[in-house]
């Protein structure tokens, strides 16, 4: 990761520009920052998946994709962004967006001290030992802004997990 001297001044779609980019050179149609604008686009329009993603961008005029950093004609389809995706280095992405986001928090002059914590099970995705991976999550209440996440060894022990990583400060570790 690219370092930044003032993350709160970047946009989301900026920001994307700073991540590594860990395909190979040759052959490389897309940029990286084009295909995660692409992905964040459809998530927050309700996209829950690779083929979903795919679909979205494909729904999409060639004049908007150019304004998300496409350069050619082509779009690109799910494969595309399933490899591109999968060869991200998750925990130094996981951390600059959680760096970004607590920045925009500051900026906020009425952040609530309210947090919601919530659990989630990742359906559609397998971990290590052929489990569905459950995640521990906390926002901001009022500006909903993610402080921090926890992968949860078993469901029963959101409770204790909650305790140990989500203290009554907002700072939190970006991951564990």
């Amino acid at each position: 990761m690219q370092v930044m001297d003032d993350i709160s001044e970047v946009k989301l779609s900026e920001l994307f520009k700073f991540v590594d980019d860990p395909r190979s050179k040759q052959g490389l149609i897309y940029p990286l920052p084009f295909i995660l604008n692409c992905a964040q686009s459809a998530i927050l329009c309700g996209a829950a998946g690779f083929k979903q993603i795919g679909e979205w961008i494909n729904a999409q005029p060639h004049s908007k994709l150019a304004l998300m950093g496409n350069k050619y004609k082509r779009k690109p389809d799910e494969s595309t962004i399933l490899k591109c995706l999968r060869k991200i280095e998750i925990y130094s992405f996981k951390d600059l967006c959680y760096r970004w986001s607590l920045a925009k928090e500051s900026l906020i002059k009425e952040t609530s001290d309210a947090i919601a914590v919530d659990g989630k099970t990742l359906r559609a995705s397998r971990n290590f030992d052929n489990r569905q991976p459950h995640i521990l999550s906390a926002i901001t209440h009022n500006t909903g802004i993610l402080v921090g996440d926890q992968l949860v060894p078993n469901k029963k022990s959101e409770v204790g997990v909650g305790k140990r990583t989500f203290p009554t400060s907002h700072n939190f570790p970006p991951h564990q």
